[in-house]
């Protein structure tokens, strides 16, 4: 029933290993055992010449990187001739603003606020213009369909709005501040006629 199998190896290179001459003895019951003597001698007998090729190119590949991330390193952290060394202060320094720290917007609002008689809890405003000498925006009650836009001028005291509604504002309004005619481009005379400025 049981046959057995011998089957003899010859020497091979595995790398640095030699194999012995030795038999190979296989009791089995079945064709298996030849199936797998089959398979153990190709898993033991790969093709050195490639798995040499393999690791001379991947050895030789890694090389090159290597050497390519140092030329880089080199060319984009390497200071020309004739730079100066740049050191940082140990403590920052700012700079003096040449733009005002006061928050201009509150006061504005105030300004609109106070000529309207209306406060944040019943209307919004948005500034639309600010020079830092004159203002213009928009005002609308939360409760209103419609809004009002306002006109006001820094004076020696402090913010002051010259003009809140729908119309063109009058003259006599705005000429004591010498608004810019990009911001107020008509004014309204004595008589009611619109006039360029």
């Amino acid at each position: 029933m049981g046959e057995e199998l011998s089957t003899a190896l010859t020497p091979m290179e595995v790398g640095p290993i030699t194999l012995p001459r030795r038999p190979l003895i296989l009791k089995t019951k079945s064709l298996k055992a030849t199936r797998l003597t089959t398979l153990i001698q190709k898993r033991l007998s790969p093709s050195t010449e490639m798995n040499r090729w393999e690791v001379r190119f991947l050895g030789l590949l890694a090389i090159l990187i290597i050497l390519a991330n140092i030329a880089a390193g080199y060319f984009l952290f390497r200071r020309p001739k004739g730079e100066p060394k740049v050191s940082l202060p140990l403590s920052p320094t700012l700079a003096p603003s040449p733009f005002p720290t006061i928050d201009e917007t509150t006061l504005i609002k105030q300004a609109v606020f106070s000529k309207t008689g209306l406060d944040e809890t019943k209307a919004e405003i948005t500034i639309n213009q600010n020079t830092g000498q004159f203002a213009k925006g928009n005002i609308k009650e939360f409760e209103a369909v419609g809004g009002a836009y306002w006109l006001a001028a820094k004076t020696p005291t402090g913010w002051l709005c010259v003009y809140d509604g729908q119309a063109n504002p009058s003259c006599s309004q705005i000429d004591p501040y010498n608004f810019p005619k990009d911001m107020v481009p008509e004014c309204l005379d004595a008589n009611g006629k619109v006039i360029k400025r």
